[in-house]
């Protein structure tokens, strides 16, 4: 449980540190930011043994942050300008820290959403089709002898009582 706790913090860090890096910019992640992130991981799992849990988790939280917003800043003029629509201005302090916080938290979760579904594919999905491929064959195209891909299908009587149970 330690282990996940350390690596979905890693990506808040990460995730916070990029939203803070291209502020009023829209961020999405690239393929350098999901390979910085699996290193990331990498490291701070490896340094579980030096490092008390607490201090694992607060360090490598600031170290990702960190981390993301000097490589956001780097490619800010890239990203497209966010174009919020600001509040009116008879809206009290705590409407506009309200909406700046969900502004905030809303840009934070769709480049987590993003990074995790990146890591999602190309864990499970490409594995999965790489195998598939190379061992499977559900169209039974490779073990068909005859000269057509005909499949004949057996006829079922049709009366009433068939037509009731359908299921």
């Amino acid at each position: 449980m330690d282990l996940i706790a350390l690596v979905l913090l890693t990506l808040v860090g990460y995730s916070v540190g990029a939203t803070l890096g291209g502020w009023k910019r829209i961020v999405s992640p690239g393929l350098f930011d999901v390979v910085l992130i699996v290193a990331l991981w990498t490291a701070a799992l490896f340094s579980r043994a030096y490092l008390d849990k607490w201090a694992a988790v607060g360090a490598w939280l600031l170290i990702a942050g960190v981390c993301a917003a000097v490589w956001t800043s780097a490619r800010r003029s890239q990203l497209a300008v966010d174009k919020q629509l600001p509040l009116p201005p008879a809206a009290n302090a705590l409407k506009r820290a309200w909406q700046a916080w969900m502004h905030f938290a809303q840009c934070m979760g769709n480049f987590q959403s993003r990074v995790m579904l990146t890591l999602f594919y190309f864990v499970i999905v490409t594995p999965f089709a790489i195998l598939l491929k190379v061992f499977g064959d559900p169209l039974h195209l490779k073990s068909r002898s005859q000269p057509s891909f005909w499949l004949s299908r057996s006829t079922s009587e049709t009366d009433l009582e068939n037509a009731r149970n359908q299921f």
